[in-house]
């Protein structure tokens, strides 16, 4: 069995961002065509998105401003239990 996950700002249940932000950004993602292709190539199970840990170093200045300025906070946002089941 094969289950595909992606980590990034913005994930299923979590996010670095407030939950107004998070889910606008949420109703904006939709299923690329290259991810549908590798979930069929893969006969995956099932694709999550997680959010991931980021720190201030992790982006130059002009990242950092936009990513304060959407209300971002850094930090370790990773959801352990939902990673593991």
């Amino acid at each position: 069995m094969v289950w595909l996950f992606s980590v990034s700002t913005v994930g299923d249940a979590e996010s670095m961002y407030s939950p107004a932000v998070a889910r606008r950004l949420r109703s904006m993602r939709g299923q690329t065509p290259e991810m549908t292709g590798i979930l069929a190539a893969a006969a995956a199970r099932e694709h999550r998105n997680f959010a991931g840990a980021v720190s201030r170093s992790h982006w130059p200045v002009v990242a950092r401003a936009f990513f304060r300025t959407m209300g971002g906070r850094y930090g370790d946002h990773r959801n352990w239990p939902a990673i593991d089941a």
